[in-house]
């Protein structure tokens, strides 16, 4: 689990671990894809806390 919403993490909301897939999704996307220029990938790092 690389989501780290504490609100969220102790709350009893079951759609929270939706929020959880899809961030770790888009950080593995983000870190392992090839096709993600190394620019490209620095800024999406940067901009993270948009996701």
């Amino acid at each position: 689990m690389s989501f780290h919403n504490l609100k969220t993490f102790f709350s009893n909301d079951i759609d929270s671990s939706k929020e959880n897939e899809g961030f770790n999704h888009w950080l593995i996307e983000t870190c392992t894809n090839p096709e993600i220029l190394s620019a490209a990938r620095e800024q999406r790092l940067i901009e993270w806390g948009k996701k």
